[in-house]
Protein backbone atom coordinates (compact mmCIF):
# COMPACT_ATOMS: atom_id res chain seq x y z
CA UNK A 1 0.00 0.00 0.00
CA UNK A 2 2.98 2.48 1.00
CA UNK A 3 4.20 1.52 -2.58
CA UNK A 4 0.92 2.77 -4.08
CA UNK A 5 0.92 6.21 -3.13
CA UNK A 6 5.15 6.62 -3.14
CA UNK A 7 4.92 6.49 -6.82
CA UNK A 8 2.73 9.27 -7.77
CA UNK A 9 4.28 11.39 -5.29
CA UNK A 10 7.87 10.53 -6.47
CA UNK A 11 6.36 11.28 -10.28
CA UNK A 12 4.43 14.49 -9.31
CA UNK A 13 7.53 15.72 -7.24
CA UNK A 14 10.16 15.20 -10.45
CA UNK A 15 7.64 16.66 -12.90
CA UNK A 16 7.85 20.02 -10.32
CA UNK A 17 11.35 19.82 -10.45
CA UNK A 18 11.76 19.35 -13.91
CA UNK A 19 9.63 22.07 -14.46
CA UNK A 20 11.94 24.68 -12.28
CA UNK A 21 14.83 23.94 -14.08
CA UNK A 22 13.06 24.56 -17.48
CA UNK A 23 12.20 27.69 -16.00
CA UNK A 24 15.13 28.78 -15.05
CA UNK A 25 16.69 28.17 -18.14
CA UNK A 26 14.69 29.99 -20.47
CA UNK A 27 14.99 32.93 -18.78
CA UNK A 28 18.99 32.82 -18.51
CA UNK A 29 18.92 31.53 -22.00
CA UNK A 30 21.29 33.32 -24.52
CA UNK A 31 20.77 31.93 -28.12
CA UNK A 32 24.04 31.26 -29.56
CA UNK A 33 25.13 33.42 -32.65
CA UNK A 34 24.97 31.94 -35.89
CA UNK A 35 28.61 30.80 -37.30
CA UNK A 36 29.96 34.52 -39.02
CA UNK A 37 29.71 33.02 -42.40
CA UNK A 38 30.32 35.98 -44.03
CA UNK A 39 34.24 36.22 -43.11
CA UNK A 40 34.60 33.32 -45.50
CA UNK A 41 33.88 35.86 -48.56
CA UNK A 42 37.23 37.33 -47.76
CA UNK A 43 38.96 34.09 -47.62
CA UNK A 44 41.82 33.58 -50.69
CA UNK A 45 44.12 30.79 -50.97
CA UNK A 46 47.87 32.19 -51.08
CA UNK A 47 50.84 29.86 -52.04
CA UNK A 48 54.22 30.04 -54.10
CA UNK A 49 54.22 28.40 -56.97
CA UNK A 50 57.27 26.00 -57.41
CA UNK A 51 58.61 25.52 -61.05
CA UNK A 52 61.55 23.90 -62.53
CA UNK A 53 63.78 24.80 -65.26
CA UNK A 54 61.18 24.19 -67.80
CA UNK A 55 58.68 26.63 -66.57
CA UNK A 56 57.01 23.51 -65.51
CA UNK A 57 54.80 23.75 -62.43
CA UNK A 58 56.04 21.16 -59.81
CA UNK A 59 54.27 21.69 -56.66
CA UNK A 60 53.17 24.72 -54.01
CA UNK A 61 53.16 26.00 -50.55
CA UNK A 62 50.00 25.87 -48.94
CA UNK A 63 48.82 29.02 -46.88
CA UNK A 64 45.47 31.36 -46.87
CA UNK A 65 44.68 34.48 -46.26
CA UNK A 66 42.11 37.53 -46.01
CA UNK A 67 40.97 40.18 -47.96
CA UNK A 68 41.05 43.87 -46.12
CA UNK A 69 41.10 46.15 -48.90
CA UNK A 70 40.17 47.13 -52.58
CA UNK A 71 40.85 50.10 -53.40
CA UNK A 72 40.03 49.52 -57.53
CA UNK A 73 43.49 49.03 -58.51
CA UNK A 74 45.01 46.38 -55.99
CA UNK A 75 43.44 43.85 -53.39
CA UNK A 76 44.89 43.49 -50.16
CA UNK A 77 45.46 40.13 -48.54
CA UNK A 78 46.47 39.99 -44.87
CA UNK A 79 48.52 35.99 -44.22
CA UNK A 80 51.35 35.15 -42.33
CA UNK A 81 55.20 36.13 -43.25
CA UNK A 82 55.79 32.04 -43.49
CA UNK A 83 53.62 31.51 -45.95
CA UNK A 84 55.03 34.14 -48.75
CA UNK A 85 59.08 32.71 -47.40
CA UNK A 86 60.84 32.03 -50.65
CA UNK A 87 63.95 30.35 -49.18
CA UNK A 88 63.27 27.59 -47.11
CA UNK A 89 60.36 26.48 -49.68
CA UNK A 90 63.08 26.37 -52.67
CA UNK A 91 63.87 22.96 -53.36
CA UNK A 92 67.22 21.69 -54.76
CA UNK A 93 65.37 20.63 -58.06
CA UNK A 94 63.24 23.60 -58.39
CA UNK A 95 64.30 26.73 -60.79
CA UNK A 96 62.01 29.62 -59.31
CA UNK A 97 58.63 30.25 -56.79
CA UNK A 98 55.73 32.55 -58.37
CA UNK A 99 53.30 33.83 -55.43
CA UNK A 100 49.64 33.65 -56.37
CA UNK A 101 46.08 33.47 -55.11
CA UNK A 102 43.13 31.70 -55.64
CA UNK A 103 39.56 32.78 -54.93
CA UNK A 104 37.93 29.78 -55.38
CA UNK A 105 38.81 25.62 -54.77
CA UNK A 106 38.73 25.34 -58.52
CA UNK A 107 39.86 29.06 -59.92
CA UNK A 108 42.70 29.87 -61.54
CA UNK A 109 46.09 31.27 -59.95
CA UNK A 110 46.48 34.94 -60.04
CA UNK A 111 49.92 36.36 -59.54
CA UNK A 112 50.25 38.61 -56.65
CA UNK A 113 53.33 40.41 -55.08
CA UNK A 114 54.39 40.95 -51.87
CA UNK A 115 53.82 44.62 -50.43
CA UNK A 116 54.92 44.44 -46.89
CA UNK A 117 56.70 42.09 -44.75
CA UNK A 118 57.71 43.00 -41.15
CA UNK A 119 60.99 40.44 -40.52
CA UNK A 120 60.28 40.18 -36.65
CA UNK A 121 56.47 39.48 -37.00
CA UNK A 122 55.02 36.54 -38.81
CA UNK A 123 52.56 38.51 -40.99
CA UNK A 124 53.03 40.37 -44.53
CA UNK A 125 50.50 42.10 -47.10
CA UNK A 126 50.19 40.54 -50.36
CA UNK A 127 48.04 42.14 -53.52
CA UNK A 128 46.67 41.11 -56.84
CA UNK A 129 44.97 43.23 -59.47
CA UNK A 130 41.59 44.29 -58.92
CA UNK A 131 38.80 43.71 -61.46
CA UNK A 132 35.84 45.64 -62.20
CA UNK A 133 33.78 42.63 -63.34
CA UNK A 134 34.04 40.98 -59.73
CA UNK A 135 33.23 42.27 -56.41
CA UNK A 136 36.10 41.47 -53.56
CA UNK A 137 34.33 41.38 -50.32
CA UNK A 138 36.45 43.02 -47.25
CA UNK A 139 36.68 41.49 -43.66
CA UNK A 140 35.98 44.49 -40.91
CA UNK A 141 38.57 45.37 -38.32
CA UNK A 142 37.79 44.43 -34.78
CA UNK A 143 38.58 47.82 -32.36
CA UNK A 144 40.05 45.59 -29.73
CA UNK A 145 41.64 42.77 -28.93
CA UNK A 146 40.25 39.60 -27.62
CA UNK A 147 40.42 38.46 -24.35
CA UNK A 148 40.56 34.67 -22.52
CA UNK A 149 37.52 32.89 -22.56
CA UNK A 150 36.41 34.88 -25.43
CA UNK A 151 35.33 32.76 -28.55
CA UNK A 152 36.65 33.06 -32.10
CA UNK A 153 36.27 31.21 -35.36
CA UNK A 154 39.10 30.49 -37.89
CA UNK A 155 39.13 29.71 -41.42
CA UNK A 156 41.62 27.98 -43.30
CA UNK A 157 42.07 25.62 -46.49
CA UNK A 158 43.27 22.40 -45.14
CA UNK A 159 43.64 19.71 -47.40
CA UNK A 160 40.52 18.88 -49.36
CA UNK A 161 38.76 21.80 -48.06
CA UNK A 162 39.24 25.52 -49.66
CA UNK A 163 36.90 26.84 -46.76
CA UNK A 164 36.98 25.51 -43.23
CA UNK A 165 35.43 26.49 -39.72
CA UNK A 166 37.44 25.61 -36.64
CA UNK A 167 35.68 27.01 -33.39
CA UNK A 168 37.77 27.45 -30.58
CA UNK A 169 38.55 29.94 -27.40
CA UNK A 170 40.62 31.99 -26.09
CA UNK A 171 42.68 29.88 -23.36
CA UNK A 172 45.77 32.50 -22.96
CA UNK A 173 48.74 35.20 -23.82
CA UNK A 174 51.75 33.42 -24.68
CA UNK A 175 54.31 33.92 -22.62
CA UNK A 176 52.17 35.20 -19.88
CA UNK A 177 49.79 32.73 -19.03
CA UNK A 178 51.16 29.68 -21.05
CA UNK A 179 55.06 29.49 -22.24
CA UNK A 180 55.66 29.93 -25.89
CA UNK A 181 58.62 31.16 -28.28
CA UNK A 182 56.55 31.35 -31.04
CA UNK A 183 55.92 35.20 -30.14
CA UNK A 184 58.78 37.47 -29.59
CA UNK A 185 59.29 40.89 -28.02
CA UNK A 186 56.16 42.89 -28.10
CA UNK A 187 53.80 40.87 -29.58
CA UNK A 188 50.68 39.86 -28.23
CA UNK A 189 50.03 36.25 -29.01
CA UNK A 190 46.96 34.26 -28.00
CA UNK A 191 46.99 30.75 -27.97
CA UNK A 192 43.44 28.82 -28.39
CA UNK A 193 42.09 25.52 -26.37
CA UNK A 194 42.57 23.27 -29.95
CA UNK A 195 44.58 22.84 -32.78
CA UNK A 196 45.14 24.52 -35.96
CA UNK A 197 46.25 22.01 -38.71
CA UNK A 198 47.90 22.82 -41.01
CA UNK A 199 46.78 24.98 -44.22
CA UNK A 200 45.25 27.09 -41.62
CA UNK A 201 48.58 29.47 -41.55
CA UNK A 202 47.81 32.68 -42.25
CA UNK A 203 43.78 32.50 -41.80
CA UNK A 204 41.57 35.27 -40.10
CA UNK A 205 40.52 34.72 -36.52
CA UNK A 206 37.47 36.61 -36.40
CA UNK A 207 34.77 37.25 -33.56
CA UNK A 208 30.85 36.50 -33.09
CA UNK A 209 30.60 40.18 -35.10
CA UNK A 210 32.84 38.76 -38.07
CA UNK A 211 35.41 41.06 -37.29
CA UNK A 212 39.06 40.33 -37.93
CA UNK A 213 40.92 39.99 -34.30
CA UNK A 214 44.02 38.48 -35.49
CA UNK A 215 45.72 35.59 -38.08
CA UNK A 216 46.50 32.42 -37.34
CA UNK A 217 50.38 31.66 -37.58
CA UNK A 218 51.39 28.50 -35.75
CA UNK A 219 51.02 25.25 -33.65
CA UNK A 220 52.11 26.20 -30.10
CA UNK A 221 53.14 22.19 -28.40
CA UNK A 222 52.61 22.27 -24.44
CA UNK A 223 54.37 20.34 -21.91
CA UNK A 224 53.54 16.66 -21.31
CA UNK A 225 51.00 17.36 -18.77
CA UNK A 226 48.55 19.26 -20.91
CA UNK A 227 47.21 19.03 -24.51
CA UNK A 228 49.35 17.99 -26.97
CA UNK A 229 49.05 21.25 -29.01
CA UNK A 230 47.35 24.69 -29.80
CA UNK A 231 46.98 26.78 -32.32
CA UNK A 232 48.35 30.55 -32.16
CA UNK A 233 47.31 33.66 -33.19
CA UNK A 234 48.81 36.88 -33.50
CA UNK A 235 46.81 39.56 -31.96
CA UNK A 236 45.54 42.54 -33.52
CA UNK A 237 46.72 45.13 -31.64
CA UNK A 238 50.20 43.53 -32.68
CA UNK A 239 49.05 43.06 -36.53
CA UNK A 240 47.50 46.92 -36.89
CA UNK A 241 50.81 48.93 -37.26
CA UNK A 242 51.70 46.56 -40.21
CA UNK A 243 48.11 46.78 -41.90
CA UNK A 244 47.01 50.31 -41.35
CA UNK A 245 48.51 51.74 -44.75
CA UNK A 246 46.29 49.31 -46.27
CA UNK A 247 43.10 49.61 -44.67
CA UNK A 248 39.99 51.63 -46.29
CA UNK A 249 39.19 55.18 -44.52
CA UNK A 250 37.94 55.36 -41.26
CA UNK A 251 39.29 51.48 -40.56
CA UNK A 252 43.21 52.75 -40.08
Amino acid sequence: MKRFFFYPLFITTLFIFSCSIATHRSRNYIPPRPVPTDAIKTHVLVAQLIYNEEDELIGHSHGCGSIINDNGQRVYVLTAGHVVETRRLLPDHAHHLNLAVRLSADGEWIPARVERRQEDLDAAIISFPSSPLRQFHMLPIAEEDPEIGDIIWGIGSPSYAFRMFIHRVIAGRCGRDIPCRCCTGNQVCWTLDGPAWPGFSGGAAVNRDGELVGIIVALHMFSPNRDPASGVIISLSTLRPLISDFLPNGQE
